[in-house]
C-alpha cells in the first residue's frame, strides 16, 4: 500500500493508482472519492467515529493543495477543529513544471510554478482555522515552499524521512 502511495512501479497498481483505489476497511484504509477534497470530510467522519467509539485512533488524510478551494473541505476542517477531532492533515505540494506534463518528480528538486505558489498561498486561510502542532516537510524545495507559503507564520521543519521515494 505504501509503495502505491509513493508511486513505486512494483506496487499494487504499478504506482499509477495513488490513493484513489486503495480500500481496506479492516485496516482503516477508507479509500477516496472522485470529488476533489472529498476524502477530507471522510477523514473527519472517521475521526468522529473513533471519538464516539472511545478509541485512541488518529485519522490521517492526504490531499492536494487544490482541495482547499472546495467548500466541503473548509466545512470539514472547521468541524474537526471545533470538535478537536484527532486528524493529521498531509498536504501534497503544489504544481511544478513536471506536474503540468504528468511526469513523476521523484527526488528531482524542482521549484513550484507561479501557479503552484498561488495554490499554496490559497491554502493558508483554511489552514489557519486548525491548531497546527508541527509542520514537517520533505527537504525538497517544492514541499518546503508549499508549507512556507501556506503557513507563513509557522516554522517549517525539514525531515529527511519525508523525502519522496526515488522511483
Amino acid at each position: 500500500v505504501l509503495a502505491e502511495l509513493m508511486g513505486r512501479a512494483g506496487a499494487l497498481c504499478q504506482g499509477l493508482g495513488g490513493s484513489m483505489h486503495l480500500i481496506d476497511v479492516e485496516h482503516g484504509l477508507l479509500g477516496a472519492t472522485r470529488v476533489v477534497g472529498g476524502n477530507v470530510p471522510m477523514a473527519v467522519g472517521s475521526a468522529l467515529a473513533a471519538r464516539l467509539r472511545g478509541t485512541d485512533q488518529v485519522t490521517v488524510v492526504f490531499f492536494g493543495d487544490g482541495a482547499a478551494q472546495a467548500g466541503h473541505f473548509t466545512e470539514a476542517v472547521n468541524l474537526a477543529r471545533l470538535w478537536a477531532l484527532p486528524v493529521v492533515y498531509l498536504v501534497r505540494h503544489a504544481d511544478t513544471a513536471w506536474t503540468l506534463t504528468g511526469q513523476h518528480t521523484g527526488r528531482t528538486d524542482l521549484p513550484l510554478t507561479e501557479h503552484g505558489e498561488r495554490q499554496a498561498r490559497a491554502l493558508g486561510p483554511t489552514l489557519t482555522a486548525l491548531r497546527i502542532d508541527r509542520i514537517l516537510s520533505s527537504p525538497l524545495q517544492r514541499a518546503r515552499r508549499t508549507a512556507e507559503l501556506a503557513m507563513p507564520h509557522a516554522q517549517v521543519e525539514e525531515d529527511d524521512e519525508l523525502m519522496e521515494w526515488d522511483y
